[in-house]
């Protein structure tokens, strides 16, 4: 397995399926509506490689910051760092987009 995410390593070969993120969704413990479901798949389709693969595997395989620095062939304070600015950039659109409709 780790053969492969290496030699990939390059391309694109995460995709975060809708299925995938209901899921997560369900699980959350506070209510989401169609439309932010809907833009949060927006958003995490505009995201750049790295920070998609990140985001699968921290919280749709359920991996921890060693083996996602691992399978990445990065240090774990990069899979740290590269969790928390996805999931900041997340936040800021999410932020712009209630400023917007307020």
């Amino acid at each position: 397995m780790n053969k492969f995410w290496r030699k990939n390593k390059g391309r694109k070969v995460f995709s975060l399926e809708e299925i995938r993120v209901r899921e997560l969704v369900e699980r959350s413990e506070e209510v989401w509506d169609e439309e932010v479901v809907q833009r949060l798949l927006t958003y995490l389709k505009d995201l750049p490689t790295d920070m998609l693969q990140v985001l699968e595997l921290r919280f749709f395989e359920d991996k921890d910051f060693r083996e996602i620095a691992f399978i990445l062939d990065i240090t774990e304070s990069g899979a740290k760092m590269r969790t928390y600015r996805a999931l900041d950039k997340l936040r800021q659109h999410f932020n712009l987009k209630v400023k917007y409709h307020e």
